[in-house]
Order: structure tokens, then sequence, then C-alpha cells
């Protein structure tokens, strides 16, 4: 949807919107032509390991293509999104802020069924949490764990983790609840 609703972007931002976007399923030429129009467009773009490889002058090795996806956020500054994550599979996940620093967080070691629907999950644990003002490396690991439990079912089967339950999976220790709270 990213192609045809991108003019749409910048009307949103003028509203107060915050805006964000998956990678997932866009053709990837698209992506290679456009990625600048994405980054400038978009206030959050979520990136998996193969879409990163596949903007312009990324290096293949993942290590690498944070560290110039870093160098990018630095260099757009204002003008760029606030935040870029790459999910990594079972790996977990990276996010890489505005001023270049990255943050990782592990995938919780889950028995894998089918990994339909981890990136959404994903993604939409990560925004449930961000967007209530999570800090950034709660919400990364909260992500990670959402995304970790879609992967133990198959197909996209419904599934509404609590953040209640989410914090007691990463471990709750490093989770702010007064934020989670409004989830």
């Amino acid at each position: 949807q990213v192609p045809g609703q991108i003019a749409a972007v910048a009307k949103a931002r003028a509203k107060g919107f915050k805006t964000s976007m998956q990678a997932t399923g866009l053709p990837p030429e698209w992506l290679r032509i456009h990625a600048d129009d994405v980054f400038r467009s978009f206030d959050l773009v979520v990136l998996h390991r193969e879409t990163l490889g596949q903007l312009p002058s990324m290096p293949g090795d993942m290590r690498a293509g944070l560290a110039e996806l870093a160098a990018k956020m630095r260099a757009a500054g204002a003008h760029g999104p606030e935040l870029a994550l790459v999910t990594l599979g079972a790996e977990g996940a990276a996010a890489v802020t505005r001023d270049g620093a990255i943050s990782e967080a592990r995938a919780l070691p889950v028995d894998v069924v089918d990994t339909t629907g981890a990136g959404d999950s994903f993604v939409g644990g990560f925004l449930a949490a961000w967007l209530n003002h999570c800090p950034l490396p709660q919400a990364l690991h909260l992500a990670c764990a959402a995304g970790s439990l879609q992967v133990t079912r198959f197909g996209a089967q419904e599934l509404r983790p609590s953040a209640s339950e989410l914090i007691r999976l990463v471990g709750g220790s490093n989770v702010s609840t007064p934020a989670l709270n409004r989830i």
C-alpha cells in the first residue's frame, strides 16, 4: 500500500499524525528506487534483513548494513524518519534512531511452528508500546516478544498478548509499567 499512499502521508504528517510503514511485500525494485522518498516521508520505517540489503549503497553484511543505516539516519537528521527498525528473524530486531544510535533486542527462544504474521505482530507490539511513550529499548523488547509468540502458532492465528503478559515474558524488571498501563 505504500506506493499508492505515499503522497497522502505528507498530509497526515501535516495534521500531526505519526506515520509508519513496513517494507514487507513492497516490490524490491520500488523500494530501491524510492528509498529516499520513504525515508523523507515516514516517522517510522520498518525494514527486515532482506529489505535492508535492497536499499541503495547498503552492504550485504547485516552489521555493516546497520552501520550504514545509522549513517544514513544521521545524515538525514530532521529530514528523515525519527526511527528505523530492522527485524532480524530469530535473532530479534535492531532500532536505529535519528542520531544514529543502534539498539538491539533478542527474540524469545521459542519453538517455531510458522513465521506467518511475525512481522505484523512485531510492528503492532512496537507501535502499541512506542506510541504510548514506552522507552525505545523496552518497546523493542516487547515487540520482539510479540513477534516471538506469533511464530508459536500455525498461520496468522489471532493472538492478542496483554502488555502484562509481554512484560512477564521479557523479564519485567527492565520495563516501565506506567507507560504500558495505557496500552
